[in-house]
């Protein structure tokens, strides 16, 4: 994130593409309504109404995987109207390709073609471009939907556009639901990179950290979590160390995660609770909770928190970063011996530059946003300065700016086997699979439901209340249904958390844990499933 999620109490315009930000993001949420209240204008771009819709919001309703085009229409407007400033798009390459691949498009075709109007498009780009300060959010259902790569490169193109990228209370704001996303990347917890982002390949890098931990780092990427479970299933994978993650339940095909962690030699799961993951380990470690470690967060606006214990752990448990380093140093590895986590901190501080001048002492309350080097905590104590709120457009060099200039329209192809489409997501009482464990939160919410329009239902002749029985390519599963006007006809909404109705099953293999928010379906009435199905015996 290049801004500062403050500056969206001050926004002027505000386009949220793909996100119920007031269940994703519900401290953004917060900042969101606070806009409106202040009279900045906000368009929710989405196949469903939100809570933010009942408010001042307006929502344009799109059919599923239609967003890039839409944008892209947005682009057009402004060009072909001359709303935007040309003299500075001679910073950035590819603007003659961005220009081509919008200038040809059919806005009413886009229109016809994602369930919106004319009038929609024109609006929405006259708005984002007249607006003093305008910011962009997008949630799972954008990042992890059809074309979600293409969509987010639109949405950026849209901001080096319109001049808005990197400025103040501008900005590209991801909303995803995993706690200190940013600072599992930021410290190098991905098949390619090392702390930092840098390359494994990257010698000198592998240096800097061989020499901090004594220990020689492998040369070359290792496998994404599919290509683990492919290799687990196939027989090449003799031990697996799992943390904090219940893939039996959140990743695609759970049963083809079970079959291949029954074919691991040693299976060991750093975890709070006896997932069903954990279940099936041959060793399990037993980690401490949130409230029970001292530590840091950094949020997806790179912000750096302190994290602070406020009670004990239960039994033997042990942070996560006490088990790493008991674990490592009982395998010869003596650079992972640390007394305390603000050690921890101290060492990031030496291998990751933008980290190198945050520390224990010098965290506010409010944080520090990387980067943040040595040479600014004298501007802490007098300046009362908290970090780099923007990183773009100075931090990055003319002429190395580039529009991505996407060439598809997007859209998700139709499959009349599967003619509805499912939103998978979240609830705003309950996060991933983890929260089912909080007794409080189950009184509120303790099963799935199927949600779907009123005219959906009538045409399958499907009643408010009625159980069915969701089929996908990958498998199906059972549950009852919800009528709700919120969705457009033709889209399902389903919650993810609850293993009662294990949406892994529904989830082809395309898709990477949590990282499948769209897919294909039918819906078949349970007692008319359970008559063909007599009948066939």
């Amino acid at each position: 994130m290049c801004s500062s999620d403050l500056e969206l109490n001050y926004v002027d315009s505000l386009l949220l593409v793909g996100c119920d930000i007031t269940v994703e993001g519900p401290i953004a949420g917060l900042k969101v309504k606070s806009a409106i209240k202040k009279g900045a204008l906000v368009t929710e771009l989405m196949p469903r109404s939100t809570a933010l819709s009942r408010l001042a919001a307006r929502t344009i309703l799109i059919d599923v995987g239609n967003a890039v085009a839409f944008i892209k229409g947005m682009m057009r407007v402004m060009l072909e109207e001359e709303l935007v400033d040309v003299e500075a798009l001679a910073d950035y390459k590819g603007t003659k390709a961005l220009r081509d691949s919008v200038s040809g498009l059919d806005l009413e075709k886009i229109a016809s073609n994602s369930g919106v109007s004319v009038h929609d498009i024109v609006q929405t780009a006259r708005e984002f471009i007249s607006a003093g300060k305008s910011s962009i959010i997008f949630g799972e259902e954008a990042a992890f939907g059809p074309n979600g790569d293409d969509l987010i490169n639109a949405l950026v193109d849209l901001l080096m556009l319109t001049g808005r990228l990197g400025k103040e209370g501008c900005g590209l704001f991801p909303v995803l639901s995993n706690t200190n996303f940013q600072g599992v990347v930021d410290m190098g917890v991905s098949p390619d990179h090392l702390p930092g982002w840098v390359p494994v390949e990257s010698s000198r890098d592998r240096k800097t950290l061989e020499k901090a931990w004594n220990a020689v780092l492998p040369q070359k990427p290792g496998m994404n979590a599919n290509e683990i479970f492919a290799a687990a299933g196939d027989g090449k994978l003799q031990a697996l160390y799992l943390v904090g993650v219940n893939p039996v339940i959140t990743f695609p095909d759970g049963q083809m995660v079970e079959e291949a962690l029954a074919k691991v030699d040693f299976l060991v799961v750093q975890e709070l609770f006896l997932t069903e993951t954990a279940s099936r380990a041959h060793v399990v470690l037993p980690a401490c909770g949130l409230p029970e470690k001292n530590g840091t967060l950094t949020s997806l606006d790179r912000r750096v928190q302190r994290s602070k214990k406020a009670q004990d752990g239960a039994g033997k448990t042990m942070p996560d970063w006490k088990i790493f380093s008991e674990v490592g140093v009982s395998m010869g590895v003596e650079g992972l011996k640390y007394v305390n986590s603000a050690e921890v901190l101290d060492e990031i501080a030496e291998v990751v530059p933008y980290y190198s001048g945050i520390s224990y002492r010098i965290l506010a309350d409010n944080g520090i946003q990387w980067p943040f080097t040595r040479q600014d905590v004298h501007d802490v104590y007098s300046e009362g300065y908290l970090g780099t709120r923007h990183l773009l457009p100075d931090s990055v060099p003319a002429g190395k700016r580039s529009f991505a200039a996407v060439k598809g329209w997007g859209g998700f192809s139709k499959d009349p086997d599967y003619p509805l489409t499912l939103l998978i997501g979240n609830l705003l009482v309950h996060s991933g699979s983890f929260t089912r464990y909080s007794e409080s939160l189950n009184q509120l919410v303790n099963s799935a439901v199927l949600s779907m329009n009123r005219v959906t239902g009538a045409g399958l002749e499907i009643e408010d209340g009625s159980r069915v029985k969701i089929v996908s390519p990958s498998g199906e599963v059972a549950l009852g249904v919800k009528y709700s006007n919120d969705l457009l006809p033709g889209v399902l909404y389903l919650p993810r958390h609850f293993s009662d109705v294990p949406v892994s099953r529904l989830m082809g293999e395309n898709g990477a844990g949590l990282e499948t928010a769209v897919v294909r379906v039918r819906v078949e009435k349970l007692d008319d499933f359970a008559k063909s199905h007599q009948r066939a015996l």
